[in-house]
């Protein structure tokens, strides 16, 4: 799950573009098969490609790819969406993140939707 969460979102830095899934199971893969690490491929790919899912995952690796689908949406929901964690660890989570990646993440959606309005938001995944 560690490298997962550290290279979900590399695909929007490194293609410019907020549908980043690909690019980014891409890079991971690589830098899976680079560490012969490449057994945790599978999972680690299907972190990435369901940590914008807007239902409940509930296929392999069910128990991992969920709880890191709720982190990522307490982040990118500004904790509007909290998943019954109390608001006061998140918000002390949130503080220990300098740099603020879901602002930066919300600057990106709304520079998506002046270039493809029709599909604002393509990493969203039913």
């Amino acid at each position: 799950m560690q490298i997962a969460a550290t290279l979900h979102d590399l695909g929007i830095r490194t293609h410019g573009t907020l549908d980043h899934l690909a690019p980014s199971i891409q890079l991971a893969r690589a830098f899976l098969a680079e560490r012969g690490e490449s057994q945790l491929a599978e999972q680690v790919s299907a972190l990435i490609e369901q940590h914008h899912k807007l239902r409940p995952y509930r296929q392999a690796h069910a128990a991992s790819i969920e709880a890191f689908r709720q982190a990522d949406t307490i982040d990118i929901s500004l904790d509007l969406l909290n998943f019954g964690l109390p608001r006061p660890f998140i918000r002390e989570v949130q503080a220990r993140d300098p740099d603020q990646v879901s602002t930066g993440c919300w600057r990106a959606s709304a520079r998506q939707l002046l270039r493809t309005p029709l599909r604002p938001l393509p990493m969203f995944r039913w």
